[in-house]
Protein backbone atom coordinates (compact mmCIF):
# COMPACT_ATOMS: atom_id res chain seq x y z
CA UNK A 1 0.00 0.00 0.00
CA UNK A 2 1.41 3.19 -1.17
CA UNK A 3 1.70 5.57 1.99
CA UNK A 4 1.32 9.63 2.20
CA UNK A 5 5.11 9.98 2.76
CA UNK A 6 5.75 7.88 -0.21
CA UNK A 7 3.78 9.97 -2.22
CA UNK A 8 5.21 12.88 -0.31
CA UNK A 9 9.27 11.41 -0.84
CA UNK A 10 7.71 10.98 -4.60
CA UNK A 11 6.58 14.62 -5.48
CA UNK A 12 9.87 15.63 -3.75
CA UNK A 13 11.90 13.97 -5.92
CA UNK A 14 9.99 14.92 -9.49
CA UNK A 15 8.97 18.13 -8.51
CA UNK A 16 12.83 19.73 -7.07
CA UNK A 17 13.92 22.50 -9.00
CA UNK A 18 10.36 23.29 -10.59
CA UNK A 19 7.76 26.02 -10.43
CA UNK A 20 5.33 25.84 -7.68
CA UNK A 21 2.24 25.44 -10.77
CA UNK A 22 4.43 22.54 -11.61
CA UNK A 23 4.44 20.89 -7.79
CA UNK A 24 0.89 21.51 -7.67
CA UNK A 25 -0.22 20.35 -10.82
CA UNK A 26 1.57 16.68 -10.45
CA UNK A 27 -0.19 16.53 -6.56
CA UNK A 28 -3.19 17.83 -8.61
CA UNK A 29 -3.20 14.60 -11.50
CA UNK A 30 -1.79 12.46 -8.72
CA UNK A 31 -4.64 12.84 -5.97
CA UNK A 32 -7.64 12.25 -9.42
CA UNK A 33 -5.69 9.33 -10.35
CA UNK A 34 -5.82 7.94 -6.57
CA UNK A 35 -9.66 9.29 -6.73
CA UNK A 36 -10.33 7.37 -10.10
CA UNK A 37 -8.99 4.29 -8.29
CA UNK A 38 -10.84 4.58 -5.53
CA UNK A 39 -14.16 5.54 -7.33
CA UNK A 40 -13.88 2.88 -9.98
CA UNK A 41 -11.92 0.06 -8.88
CA UNK A 42 -11.38 -0.27 -5.11
CA UNK A 43 -13.61 2.06 -2.57
CA UNK A 44 -11.88 0.48 0.35
CA UNK A 45 -8.53 2.30 -0.32
CA UNK A 46 -7.58 5.58 0.90
CA UNK A 47 -6.25 8.34 -0.93
CA UNK A 48 -2.98 8.85 0.31
CA UNK A 49 -3.02 12.72 -0.98
CA UNK A 50 -5.28 13.65 1.37
CA UNK A 51 -2.89 14.01 3.91
CA UNK A 52 -3.53 17.51 5.72
CA UNK A 53 0.67 18.13 5.12
CA UNK A 54 0.26 17.10 1.37
CA UNK A 55 -2.87 19.49 0.79
CA UNK A 56 -0.58 22.67 2.59
CA UNK A 57 2.68 21.70 0.56
CA UNK A 58 1.45 21.18 -2.81
CA UNK A 59 -1.97 23.01 -3.21
CA UNK A 60 -1.76 26.05 -1.11
CA UNK A 61 -5.28 27.75 -0.73
CA UNK A 62 -6.14 31.28 -2.60
CA UNK A 63 -7.43 33.86 -0.60
CA UNK A 64 -10.63 35.65 -1.76
CA UNK A 65 -10.91 39.22 -0.87
CA UNK A 66 -14.47 39.84 -0.54
CA UNK A 67 -16.53 43.14 1.25
CA UNK A 68 -17.00 43.04 4.92
CA UNK A 69 -20.58 43.15 4.55
CA UNK A 70 -20.64 40.15 2.31
CA UNK A 71 -18.14 38.26 4.55
CA UNK A 72 -20.76 39.31 7.68
CA UNK A 73 -23.66 38.01 5.75
CA UNK A 74 -21.78 34.79 4.76
CA UNK A 75 -20.79 33.96 8.06
CA UNK A 76 -24.25 34.86 9.58
CA UNK A 77 -25.44 31.77 6.78
CA UNK A 78 -22.93 29.56 7.80
CA UNK A 79 -23.57 29.74 11.02
CA UNK A 80 -27.49 29.74 10.81
CA UNK A 81 -26.66 26.62 8.19
CA UNK A 82 -24.82 24.53 10.65
CA UNK A 83 -22.05 24.08 8.07
CA UNK A 84 -19.12 22.54 9.45
CA UNK A 85 -15.04 23.57 8.52
CA UNK A 86 -14.66 20.80 6.38
CA UNK A 87 -17.86 21.17 4.60
CA UNK A 88 -18.10 23.64 1.07
CA UNK A 89 -20.44 26.79 1.61
CA UNK A 90 -21.74 26.17 -1.81
CA UNK A 91 -21.09 22.65 -2.83
CA UNK A 92 -21.16 22.97 -6.49
CA UNK A 93 -18.46 22.08 -8.92
CA UNK A 94 -18.01 23.49 -12.07
CA UNK A 95 -20.50 21.16 -14.42
CA UNK A 96 -22.93 21.64 -12.33
CA UNK A 97 -22.40 25.94 -12.35
CA UNK A 98 -22.46 25.41 -16.24
CA UNK A 99 -25.75 23.62 -16.24
CA UNK A 100 -27.22 26.69 -14.46
CA UNK A 101 -25.69 29.21 -16.09
CA UNK A 102 -26.35 27.58 -19.75
CA UNK A 103 -29.96 27.37 -18.30
CA UNK A 104 -30.65 30.82 -17.44
CA UNK A 105 -29.31 31.82 -20.90
CA UNK A 106 -32.07 29.44 -22.48
CA UNK A 107 -34.66 30.85 -20.60
CA UNK A 108 -34.00 34.04 -22.06
CA UNK A 109 -32.34 32.94 -25.70
CA UNK A 110 -28.82 33.82 -24.88
CA UNK A 111 -25.94 31.15 -25.23
CA UNK A 112 -23.87 31.93 -22.10
CA UNK A 113 -20.81 30.20 -19.85
CA UNK A 114 -19.86 30.58 -16.51
CA UNK A 115 -16.39 32.46 -17.82
CA UNK A 116 -18.64 35.06 -19.86
CA UNK A 117 -20.07 36.19 -16.30
CA UNK A 118 -16.59 35.96 -15.11
CA UNK A 119 -15.34 38.50 -18.63
CA UNK A 120 -18.28 40.83 -18.04
CA UNK A 121 -17.84 41.24 -14.05
CA UNK A 122 -13.82 42.03 -14.65
CA UNK A 123 -15.19 44.93 -18.04
CA UNK A 124 -18.14 46.62 -16.11
CA UNK A 125 -15.94 47.35 -12.98
CA UNK A 126 -13.18 47.99 -15.29
CA UNK A 127 -15.38 50.38 -17.23
CA UNK A 128 -16.72 51.48 -13.87
CA UNK A 129 -13.12 53.29 -13.28
CA UNK A 130 -11.50 50.49 -10.74
CA UNK A 131 -7.36 50.48 -11.64
CA UNK A 132 -6.97 47.76 -14.22
CA UNK A 133 -3.90 46.34 -11.57
CA UNK A 134 -7.07 45.99 -9.08
CA UNK A 135 -9.53 43.98 -11.51
CA UNK A 136 -5.80 41.76 -12.80
CA UNK A 137 -4.40 40.98 -9.62
CA UNK A 138 -7.54 41.09 -7.16
CA UNK A 139 -10.61 39.80 -9.21
CA UNK A 140 -9.25 37.83 -11.86
CA UNK A 141 -6.19 36.83 -10.03
CA UNK A 142 -4.03 37.10 -13.01
CA UNK A 143 -0.10 36.74 -12.24
CA UNK A 144 0.52 38.73 -15.42
CA UNK A 145 -1.33 42.59 -16.29
CA UNK A 146 -0.90 41.91 -20.04
CA UNK A 147 -3.24 38.87 -19.82
CA UNK A 148 -5.64 40.92 -18.52
CA UNK A 149 -5.77 43.77 -20.77
CA UNK A 150 -5.93 40.92 -23.43
CA UNK A 151 -9.00 39.97 -21.55
CA UNK A 152 -11.17 42.93 -21.32
CA UNK A 153 -10.48 43.70 -24.98
CA UNK A 154 -10.75 46.52 -26.22
CA UNK A 155 -12.32 49.90 -25.85
CA UNK A 156 -14.96 51.20 -28.43
CA UNK A 157 -14.53 54.81 -29.27
CA UNK A 158 -17.57 55.91 -27.18
CA UNK A 159 -16.12 54.48 -23.90
CA UNK A 160 -12.77 56.39 -24.76
CA UNK A 161 -14.62 59.68 -25.74
CA UNK A 162 -16.91 59.20 -22.29
CA UNK A 163 -13.87 59.00 -20.27
CA UNK A 164 -12.15 61.60 -21.99
CA UNK A 165 -14.46 64.10 -21.04
CA UNK A 166 -15.12 62.62 -17.67
CA UNK A 167 -11.91 62.32 -16.23
CA UNK A 168 -12.03 65.37 -14.53
CA UNK A 169 -15.29 66.05 -13.25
Amino acid sequence: MISSDDIMNFLVTVTEGHKSSTKKLKYSLLKTFFNFIKNSIDQSISNPCDSPILKKIFKAAKGVFIPKKVAVRLREYIALENIKDDNRVFPLGYTRTREIVKNAGNKIGVFVKPHDLRRHAATYVSRSGVPIEIVSKIILRHSNLSTTQRYLGKASDNEAIYWIENIYR
